[in-house]
This record gives structure tokens, sequence and C-alpha cells, in this order.
């Protein structure tokens, strides 16, 4: 299974610290990838096939016509399976630390990458989109383009750098206030690091934000404040982000929609569904 996994595999490193992969290939048996993933942020762009991230706080199945988000301040080990049968053709986009490292001097003084820094600056986050029309043209343009050739490699890089503008534009929107981090005391620090560890482990580790503040003995008010002067993100936007996750991939293992809503902290079923169709524009009987 490795000859197939790597003899389908290209990758080119467009300067130092920035690499783009290029996947297309089809295993006979069930193939599990683990690596290492350096600091930085990634972005994959599937536009055939599927396979799945089984590591903690997964994401559950990646599709064709998909793409995933992730930033991450430290390395981290990641583990996915692809499943016999599947052709799968993809395009992972790679930037490390060492490429923000290499040209700081340029990036401190051009802001058009301010929220790509700031991402990779924060703790481990995954997100899985549905594929644009955009990303599907830049994944597309890049395939054109794989030869030897001088100009081959100009589009690349040309291609390479449109793609980090587009990935700075979704951590952007993701986080729209994302910023570089504001000091909290080491007491406070561990104590909103210990929030969403038990958050990322059962989202529905409370029902309500007075639940959550109560059992960590802060306020809401407080509560609120550390948790996005320590991720720029919001503790409800991010407790409804585990939710959904976690409710999409229990959906995709065959769970009902009640039993579902009931583990996550939901009361009613109708109250689960109605947030899971606004997240995902899709009711969750669909899946």
């Amino acid at each position: 299974m490795i000859d197939a996994f790597l003899s389908g595999l290209k990758v080119f490193e467009i300067s130092p610290g920035l690499v783009v992969t290029l996947s297309d290939f089809k295993v006979e048996e069930d193939f599990d990838i683990t690596s290492t993933s350096p600091a930085g942020a990634n972005l994959g762009i599937f536009l055939q096939g599927s396979f799945e991230i089984i590591r903690p706080g997964h994401l559950g199945m990646i599709n064709s016509k998909e793409m995933w988000v992730y930033s991450s301040c430290d390395e981290q080990d990641m583990t996915s399976r692809i499943y016999a049968g599947d052709t799968l053709l993809a395009l992972d986009l790679n930037v490390h630390e060492s490429w923000f490292e290499t040209n700081i001097d340029l990036l401190s003084k051009d802001k058009s990458f301010e929220s790509l820094v700031s991402a990779i600056q924060r703790p481990w986050e995954l997100r899985r989109l549905p594929l644009s029309p955009e990303f599907e043209a830049f994944a597309n343009s890049f395939l054109a383009s794989t030869g030897d050739s001088f100009a081959d490699k100009l589009v690349r890089e040309s291609r390479a750098i449109d793609g980090l503008l587009a990935l700075n534009k979704i951590f952007s929107n993701i986080h729209p206030n994302l910023r570089a981090r504001d000091g909290l005391s080491k007491a406070d620090r561990d104590r909103i690091w210990s929030v969403r560890k038990a958050v990322e482990e059962n989202p529905a580790f409370a029902k309500t934000l007075s639940q959550l503040a109560k059992q960590v003995g802060i306020s809401v008010s407080k509560l609120k404040r550390d948790f996005q002067n320590e991720f720029s993100e919001t503790i409800g936007s991010f407790i409804l982000e585990q939710r959904m996750q976690t409710a999409d991939r229990m959906l995709r293992e065959g769970e009902r929609v009640s039993v579902v809503a009931y583990r996550l902290g939901y009361s009613h079923p109708e109250s689960f569904s109605a947030s899971f169709k606004k997240h995902f524009g899709v009711s969750p009987s669909k899946i």
C-alpha cells in the first residue's frame, strides 16, 4: 500500500517553508497515514475521493468537493485513513513557520498576510469547508502546471502566492478580529485552556455559559473576555463549531438525529436540527 501511496505523490517546494503536494492515487486496502505537521498553516483541496481524519478532535470524513483549512502554533500529529477503492485527487498547500521567519522583514511592512501570520500564533485549529469555485479553479490551474519547464515553475510560484492570499482571506473571515495574544496571567491561561480542552473532549460539557463559568469558578463576563483574548474567537462560536463538527461525524457514522441532539446537550431535536441546517446549509436528516 505504501508504494501506491508514494507513487501518487508529487511534492513541489515553491520556496523554503512553502510546499505544494499533489495526491493522485488509489489503494486496494484501507490505509492509515500518520504524519507530524510542523507549525504553520495548510489548505487542503479535495477534487475527488474521500478520507477520514481519525486523530483526537477529528472532523470525520473529508469528501470530494470539500476543503480544509488548518493552522497551529505547534507541531501536530495527525492520522488519516484512506479507504480501499477510492481514487484520491487532492492538492495541499503548506506554509510552515520557517517561511514566515524567512520573510519577516517583508511581512512586517506588508499586512497582506496579517490574518495568516496571526493564525499560526494560535493553538491547533482545523475546519472543513465546501469547495468554492475560486479554490477549485486554483487547484485545477496548479494541476495543469506540473511540468519541468521554467514557465511551469513560474506559474506554480504565482499560484502558490495566490493560494496564500486566499488562505489569509479565509482566516480573516473565520476570525475577523484575529490579532496577537493579549497578556493573561498563567492562572488565567491555564484555566481558559482547560475550558477549551473540556469542550473539545465533550461539546455538551455545559449546556449554558453560566454553567460552564460556574464549573471553572469565574464569572460569565470573565470567561468570555479571557477566551476571546487567548483564542481570538468567542466561546459561544467555539462551542457551536465543536458541537456541529461532532454532530456531523456522529450522523455520518449512522447515529439518529434525536440521539445526536441529546448527546450534544440540546433539549429538543428540533432546536438541534435548526442549528445544524443554519450551520451547514443542509438538514441533519439528509446526512
